[in-house]
């Protein structure tokens, strides 16, 4: 079979090259639509439900919204894992499905399910399907600020209004962009700042005026009229386009005289109850965008498309605001593929070197130098139609020795075989059975070595999970490669060597006389005294493995992502007022050192609660310059230890040091909040006896050699003001719970009234209380409640106001509760 192939091969030579160089097109076509990423994408498949409840305590989440939508969604096909975390006025349940599973079919199922869920849930709660992007779908972070050089200077809300109602659409048009999440500013509201004491004075409640607000907002259509052979369409135009029209608006006539909503409120541009924000260089908060990558897309050409309609955006963008983008992950990917494709080249290179000093013949050496490149476009043809992405994990592992060993060897034979023919010259069929004969005798001994290595990566291909996703790649493509140079040997390489190969005298190769003339002493050495030989490589192997434990391991080599990521942590009872002035501080600290380039800090969570993080948290990005503009000796290492010196300047805040992308893969792997090498994990029922039993762990693992930024999840410490109703008092005065309830829920997140609408932009209309009565707890228990009889009874008469602390965040993993111990790895200690 392998000499028939040979034959033909040899007697169809230009067909075959044809037939490669076909090959080779499709693989440039197809290198060019090849995913590529820094890294694998080791996120599970999974399908995320964000559930917004404001007012709603940990528990309450817990309780009301989370195990709904974990008992319904418990049973879906091939789920492997659910788990969740509940915090204040947020739900965020993780499904994790089987590898392979169609995303689009799960989030079907899960849509299903939570139809099914709604029942259960409270009113006006709606969960929502998280974007369809995975842990490395962050590829493009930026900000909308303020030209320095700008006369006029844009407020907070007006630049957050830019980006949802500007730059977001724009982006969202971007083939492979899912979405865009925004973090940080003001998002614009309408605000009815009503006045219980005017409300009061007129008999009127909050009711009263939502009613009137809303029944005051709408436009209506009349039909039409026939005039003069013409239609003429009616329209009723009612809608509020001001704050005037806000003002005007009558809630009731009392003797022939209105009574406007100006009356009894202030009317007045607003914003909504924040829960993040983001500051960058120390300069306070800005205004950040990050745009998602959709699951499966190509992050370097989407990241490129991102860039290209951002600079084109710019263009229409108020005057005075401007884009700055400061994470840019083509830059990583770019960083990466030019390492892997420095380092094939450079292998590439040796490997011809030494072909040509071993071989002496330029065509020789060329025909086996073209293996390498060849069998990288058989391989990149090959993940392209697999799916395969490009990182540093596929392209690192290729040997080009090993491509090339074949190669080599029928080269060899026919210079050799033809060299032997030389003195009496061959015709050129004479000259092809000769290349045949030496590609025979040699091919089925490489071949046979070729199928060997490919067997040893066979059982990666088995692998499942977390290691399935990060190594499978690697034996796809290096079977690929061996497999095209498997076929390059059977195929191109006789064909070329029939072309081009001439039958002269091997030449003398000082290289090689000198190789064996220090070689044949040592081994008829070994060869005479064969027991010493196999003993002292025995005592080597015994050595070398008692040397193996001190070596330490590591799951994957550390990736210079020339920028590090830092999480910090405050105290449960921090506000994000004073997460945005620590933040402030430590970018002035790290940003005074010279080889930082910016400084961008993101605290609490965003708009699309992807990563669902309190107030008390903040995650600080610190983007490095180029290399080549460090000062001498300086090193990523010498670096990780200043920003480490300068963060233990903050006294209160935990911080744990990594990267971008190595930071969001230790998040993904553990699940929701673990940032860290090694995390330990406690399932219990009992929020303190978890609580206990996650100290006493952290105690022992203090005491591990290389444990460091050793941190427990914080699930306690959270103050919160309790409004117990007293039931028997409101039954006394005849009051609904829901009219107390009302007020609570007015006083300070308000309550949505309608909507205006600014052209295509829609803004939400809010009643809140005046500030003044709601400052602090005493404020809050004089509010007054009003009951059937005319009567107005202080809320701290219909029920206890107090300040509690209680659960900060109550995590669930398959039905249980959990706490985790989080620590990362320093040294070579543990691994």
């Amino acid at each position: 079979m392998i000499a028939r192939i040979l034959k033909f091969s040899i007697e169809q030579r230009y067909f075959v090259v044809a037939l490669w160089l076909g090959v080779a097109g499709f693989g440039l076509l197809a290198a060019l639509r090849l995913p590529i990423d820094a890294v694998p994408d080791v996120t599970t498949d999974q399908v995320q439900v964000n559930t917004l409840a404001p007012g709603f305590s940990p528990l309450e989440m817990e309780n009301y919204v989370t195990v709904p939508i974990e008992l319904a969604l418990s049973g879906l096909p091939r789920k492997t894992r659910i788990r969740s975390i509940s915090q204040f006025g947020l739900s965020q349940v993780t499904v994790e499905f089987q590898e392979g599973v169609d995303v689009y079919w799960a989030r079907q199922l899960v849509l299903e399910r939570l139809l099914e869920a709604r029942q259960s849930l409270p009113d006006g709660i709606a969960p929502e399907l998280a974007p369809i992007s995975t842990g490395l779908g962050e590829i493009f972070h930026f900000t909308v600020e303020n030209h320095p050089d700008s006369p006029g200077r844009h407020s907070l809300m007006e630049l957050r209004t830019v980006l949802d109602w500007f730059i977001k659409p724009e982006l969202r048009n971007v083939e492979g962009v899912i979405d865009v999440n925004s973090f940080g500013g003001y998002l614009k509201q309408y605000e009815l700042l009503a006045d219980p004491a005017r409300l009061l004075a007129y008999g009127l409640s909050i009711s009263d005026l939502e009613r009137a607000v809303a029944s005051n907002n709408s436009n209506v259509g009349g039909g039409y009229l026939e005039s003069g052979g013409e239609q003429v369409l009616l329209r009723g135009l009612g809608l509020i386009e001001r704050i005037e029209d806000l003002e005007n608006v009558v809630i009731e006539a009392r003797g022939g005289t209105p009574l406007r909503v100006r009356d009894v409120a202030e009317v007045r541009l607003g914003s909504a109850v924040r829960y993040g924000a983001a500051t960058r260089d120390g300069r306070g908060e800005t205004v950040m965008g990050i745009a998602l990558l959709l699951k499966g897309e190509n992050s370097r050409t989407v990241t490129e498309a991102v860039r290209q309609r951002l600079e084109a955006i710019q263009e229409s963008l108020p005057e005075g605001v401007v884009v700055r983008p400061f994470y840019d992950r083509s830059e990583l990917v770019e960083q990466t593929v030019a390492t892997a494709v420095w380092n094939a080249a450079e292998g590439g290179l040796l490997v011809m070197g030494v072909l040509f000093l071993f071989l002496l013949q330029l065509r020789a050496g060329l025909i086996v130098s073209s293996v390498i490149p060849l069998s990288m476009l058989f391989a990149i043809v090959g993940m392209y139609l697999l799916g395969v992405s490009a990182n540093l994990m596929s392209l690192g592992a290729i040997d080009f020795g090993l491509i090339v060993d074949a190669a080599v060897i029928i080269v060899e034979n026919s210079v050799r075989r033809l060299g032997e023919h030389s003195a009496g010259g061959l015709n050129g069929s004479r000259r092809r059975e000769v290349v045949w004969k030496a590609s025979s005798e040699v091919r089925r001994a490489s071949q046979f070595g070729e199928l060997t290595i490919i067997a040893a990566y066979l059982p990666i291909l088995s692998l499942a999970g977390l290691e399935g996703k990060m190594f499978r790649p690697m034996a796809f493509t290096v079977i690929l490669a061996l497999s095209g140079a498997l076929l390059l040997s059977l195929t191109l390489v006789p064909a070329l060597s029939a072309i081009f190969l001439r039958a002269r005298p091997e030449r003398r190769n000082p290289v090689v006389e000198t190789a064996v003339r220090l070689y044949r002493p040592l081994l008829e050495a070994v060869l005479d005294r064969p027991r010493i030989a196999l003993s002292a490589a025995a005592v080597l192997a015994v050595a070398c493995l008692a040397l193996f434990p001190l070596l330490g391991s590591e799951f994957l080599p550390e990736l210079d992502e020339g920028a590090f990521a830092i999480n910090h942590v405050r105290l449960k009872s921090a506000s994000l007022s004073e997460g945005v002035r620590q933040a402030t501080m430590i970018e002035r600290a790290l940003a005074e050192i010279p080889e930082v380039r910016t400084v961008v800090s993101r605290i609490g969570r965003p708009e699309i609660a992807t990563d669902p993080m309190g107030p008390e948290m903040a995650d600080t990005y610190v983007l490095l310059k180029p290399r080549r503009q460090w000062r001498s000796g300086v090193g990523t290492a010498e670096l990780a230890e200043t920003i480490s010196e300068r963060l233990e300047m903050f006294p209160g805040v935990a911080a744990s040091l990594s990267q971008p992308i190595r930071f969001r893969m230790q998040e993904l792997i553990e699940g929701v909040g673990a940032r860290a090498d090694v995390v330990v994990k406690i399932f219990g029922d009992d929020l303190e006896e978890l609580l206990q039993q996650a100290e006493a762990v952290s105690a022992a693992i203090s005491t591990v050699p290389g444990a460091a930024d050793l941190r427990t999840q914080q699930i306690s410490g959270l103050p919160l003001l309790q409004i117990e109703i007293r039931r028997d008092e409101v039954a006394r005065h005849g009051i609904n719970v829901a009219d107390v309830q009302q007020i609570v829920q007015t006083a300070i997140a308000g309550t949505r009234a309608t909507t205006v609408l600014e052209g295509f932009r829609r803004f939400d209309v809010m009643i809140r209380l005046r500030p003044e009565y709601r400052n602090d707890v005493q404020d809050i228990g004089n509010l007054l409640v009003s009951a059937p009889g005319g009567q107005q009874i202080p809320l701290s008469q219909l029920a206890d106001v107090r300040v509690e602390r209680g659960p900060a965040e109550v995590s669930r993993e398959n039905g249980r509760r959990r706490i985790s111990v989080e620590v990362n790895v320093r040294g070579r200690d543990i691994g």
